[in-house]
């Protein structure tokens, strides 16, 4: 079955869940208002001719086997999630919540889902775009989960549009073995990510950053959706360059100062080829060539919404 908790009328009520615990249910949604509620032409935080909108708060609640998770307008506060996903559609803005998303009993999820609307809105949806949304996420796999290989399915998913300035996953910690990120199709924004782990294999200089570890023996595009890549390079001198996300239009495009790890990995079955970044290369606008010809080399990008192009920011050359 499906839970929703929100306004039975009206622009809102304040909510206040403390200690709450949902379980064995299909899904469960959290919301103050509805993006129906506000007048047409009407600012999403104030509308035209009412009060501001009220506000759901999470105060240690715990969602277990639920499916999935829904967090749509004015959701703020600390939920656990066990064996479920945090979810974030068309619509939802004006959120701030501390999530851990827990793996025990469960494998394949995805951790936190952000899908803006596949338009742009307009009439009585306009300004209720995702957007203003911060997520702290924890993405875990239980010591039973761990004994059973159970790993997710990816870190974070998105697509659709949405105002990328505003909409921020911050990853603090992420369960074994799993993919950064997931495509649902329609992408035309990426929100701001960032995170404190670096995926962790057995070779001293492979795996030290986040994101898909990829062999490359040919011309490559990166796509910033995935944070960074180890990469393991054929025998050959290979361009790399980057993917535009969307046209550049409204809530369309990355972030500015999102960041891109690129790691020149070691591995027995890789040839002794180099990558080269142009200076001037698609989507990019580097401080000079640049080549990275050895194992343990890296480096750092970041996205310049002015420039409307990835730049350069640090670079690291063993001797």
């Amino acid at each position: 079955f499906k839970i929703t908790v929100s306004a039975p009328s009206g622009l809102g009520a304040d909510y206040n869940f403390t200690r709450t615990r949902f379980y064995n249910a299909f899904a469960v949604g959290f919301s103050s208002s509805r993006s129906t509620d506000i007048p047409s032409g009407g600012g999403y935080n104030t509308p035209s001719n009412s009060p501001p909108l009220n506000i759901t708060t999470l105060d240690s609640v715990v969602c277990d086997r639920v499916g999935t998770v829904y967090a749509h307008a004015h959701v703020y506060g600390d939920v656990n999630i066990i064996d479920g996903q945090l979810s974030m559609g068309a619509y939802a803005g004006d959120i701030d919540l501390k999530a851990t998303v827990t793996l025990d009993r469960t494998t394949g999820a995805t951790g936190v889902v952000m899908e803006g609307p596949a338009a742009v809105p307009t009439g009585i949806y306009a300004d209720t775009i995702l957007r203003n949304v911060n997520i702290e996420l924890n993405a875990v796999v239980s010591r039973y989960g761990m004994s059973q290989n159970y790993s997710f399915a990816a870190i974070y998913a998105c697509g659709g549009f949405m105002d990328p300035e505003t909409v921020r996953l911050h990853v603090q910690k992420a369960g074994p073995n799993a993919k950064i990120w997931d495509n649902l199709g329609n992408l035309h924004a990426m929100p701001l990510v960032s995170c404190d782990f670096a995926r962790q294999r057995n070779s001293t200089n492979a795996g030290q950053v986040p994101g898909a570890d990829v062999f490359i023996d040919a011309a490559y595009v990166l796509y910033p959706y995935y944070l960074g890549i180890t990469a393991y390079a054929g025998a050959a001198a290979i361009p790399v360059t980057f993917a535009a996300v969307g046209a550049g239009g409204a809530y369309e495009g990355v972030a500015h100062g999102q960041e891109f790890m690129f790691y020149y990995g070691a591995d027995s079955f890789a040839g002794a080829g180099s990558f080269t970044f142009l200076h001037n290369g698609t989507n990019m606008a580097l401080s000079a060539d640049l080549t990275l010809s050895k194992p343990g080399s890296w480096i750092k990008f970041a996205y310049n919404n002015t420039l409307g192009k990835w730049t350069d920011v640090a670079i690291f050359k063993p001797q």
